[in-house]
């Protein structure tokens, strides 16, 4: 494949959940009382890609109006809103119905902080041998995990915490998502259906402010991070 067919990317940030931990829509949270975080994401991957990538944001129903109005606002454009699904893997398979590309990244909104360096890296790493890709970082602390009453210590080293943007390839991953789906089985990742079809991912380290925003407790690290974003 040449580099020209696969510079030609889809970028498809999932917005649709309840946020149910975070007792408000996350994608609207007003970073520095400023810019909400569904903006500040997606200018992020602008500012890395430009016009390179059609933009694809997945959302809920009742939330539409309200981000077209956004967008309106804080003058993002060529940005393709699509319904999601009641699960996140629903939700990116509608996405991916919507993707005109091949090459595709899925990413969570509640991701902000989305670096050009760490856009452009994990793209070129995956322009070099095309396996399916994700992000992850090392955990700091002891990690254990509770097999059936049984306490394990697990060895930090081998322990990944896992991160968006995945990079793949749509005419890979639609028919095994399309799959798991119908059967009802939903999964945390999208690079996790492929590791139990069979097929090698890549993992590739990770930026530790890649945080994912999940409850209001990540408010001032979102915060602190944001003072010291390169504006």
């Amino acid at each position: 494949m040449s580099e020209e067919v696969i510079d030609k990317i889809s970028f498809i940030v999932v917005g649709a959940g309840k946020s149910v931990r975070f007792k408000s829509k996350k994608i609207f949270y007003m970073i520095d009382g400023k810019i909400p975080l569904l903006i500040f994401t997606l200018k992020n991957i602008i500012d890395a890609f430009g016009k390179d990538a059609e933009l694809i944001f997945v959302h809920s129903k009742e939330d539409k109006s309200k981000i077209e109005d956004l967008l309106k606002n804080f003058k993002i454009e060529d940005v393709k809103l699509v319904e999601g699904g009641e699960e996140r893997p629903l939700s990116v398979f509608n996405g991916l119905l919507s993707c005109s590309n091949d090459t595709v990244f899925i990413h969570d909104c509640a991701r902000p902080f989305l670096s050009k360096k760490f856009l452009l890296s994990i793209f070129e790493t995956y322009k070099k041998n095309k396996k399916p890709l994700t992000p992850y970082t090392k955990p700091f602390d002891t990690v254990r995990v509770n097999e059936n009453g049984k306490v394990i210590t697990l060895n930090r080293n081998d322990v990944m915490l896992i991160q968006t943007p995945q990079i793949l390839k749509k005419s890979l991953y639609l028919p095994i998502l399309k799959k798991y789906v119908e059967k009802n089985l939903y999964l945390t990742d999208d690079v996790e259906y492929l590791l139990r079809e069979g097929f090698e991912v890549n993992f590739v380290e990770g930026e530790k402010t890649n945080i994912k925003v999940t409850d209001q407790t990540d408010i001032n690290l979102v915060e602190t991070i944001y003072k010291g974003w390169e504006k």
